[in-house]
């Protein structure tokens, strides 16, 4: 496993507005695991790992609200507590203990990023690796 990094992440709207978020792959076909996002290939093919997401800290419109997931486009929610936010999922804000987003504002959280290199013994001898992970986080207005 590489360190853990974590990056800002804030959404301003105009007014308070129901939103969610969606993430995407820009190197789909590469992850290690199937909630995770890619790093890339090797010249041989071999995935070379993944990295996942998880918000951490949310904070909307000055109040502590919680991270919430859903697996089918929205219409059923759940905390997501200290797990990962998984790629194929939404990920939206409302109170802690709820299961319903809320209008937001301005939302702001960190966005914890974890990489996992797979075994090195399947990449190509004396060759350089480079790592190639890249997401693309989507506002979803609902």
């Amino acid at each position: 496993n590489l360190d853990s990094v974590t990056i800002p992440l804030s959404v301003l709207c105009d007014a308070s507005t129901l939103f969610a978020l969606s993430g995407t792959d820009n190197r789909p076909g590469s992850s290690t695991i199937p909630d995770g996002y890619g790093l890339g290939l090797t010249s041989n093919s071999q995935k070379i790992g993944n990295f996942t997401l998880s918000i951490k800290n949310p904070v909307a419109d000055t109040l502590v609200v919680a991270a919430l997931e859903s697996s089918d486009g929205g219409t059923t929610w759940r905390e997501i507590g200290n797990a990962i936010w998984q790629s194929m999922y939404w990920a939206a804000f409302g109170k802690p203990g709820g299961t319903q987003p809320a209008p937001i504002k301005e939302v702001k959280a960190d966005l914890q990023v974890d990489a996992e290199i797979a075994r090195t013994s399947l990449f190509p001898q004396g060759e350089e690796i480079q790592i190639d992970g890249s997401a693309t986080i989507t506002v979803k207005y609902m």
